[in-house]
């Protein structure tokens, strides 16, 4: 009977088979980057916790204290938690500050290259929309009062 796949030789795999690198691979964690269409880069991590695999992207909304966090910002994430099918959003303390991270966690056993890839994607493209939702880009900004000027015939400003 061949001996089943280590943590690392495994999400290694699945990573290959999806066509995507690892940036950061060992026995107990894995981290993935993608470059998207909205500029951003996100990162997924894949944590081994025993008989279940923790997969995160956390986002770049970050605050110092659970206080500081804007309950409209918390009420928007419990939303988009309810409607999703695959993940959930949740504060995560990363370096002594509280980061909003999108979360799946899956049972080893229930993890294979087809599952791997569709969750992965989901909480990337998750992520990834809430930031483009919520996140104001001065360049889009300085665009859209462009447009806006020129809509109205109002000239540009020197």
């Amino acid at each position: 009977m061949p001996r089943p796949l280590g943590f690392e030789a495994r999400l290694q795999a699945m990573a290959d088979a999806n066509g995507w690198v690892t940036s950061d691979l060992n026995a107990k964690r894995a981290v993935i980057k993608f470059e998207l269409a909205s500029g951003r880069t996100q990162t997924l991590y894949a944590i081994d916790v025993g008989e279940v695999v923790e997969l995160s992207v956390p986002s770049l909304l970050v605050f110092d204290t659970v206080d500081d966090v804007p309950h409209d910002l918390a009420v928007t994430c419990l939303r988009r938690s309810a409607k999703a099918k695959v993940g959930f959003w949740c504060l995560e303390l990363i370096e002594g500050k509280q980061a909003f991270s999108i979360m799946w966690n899956l049972p080893h056993r229930h993890l294979d290259a087809q599952t791997f890839g569709a969750v992965v994607r989901a909480l990337v493209v998750g992520c990834d929309e809430l930031e483009s939702d919520l996140v104001v880009d001065p360049n889009q900004l300085d665009q859209e009062l462009l447009e806006l000027l020129d809509d109205e015939g109002g000239d540009l400003p020197p």
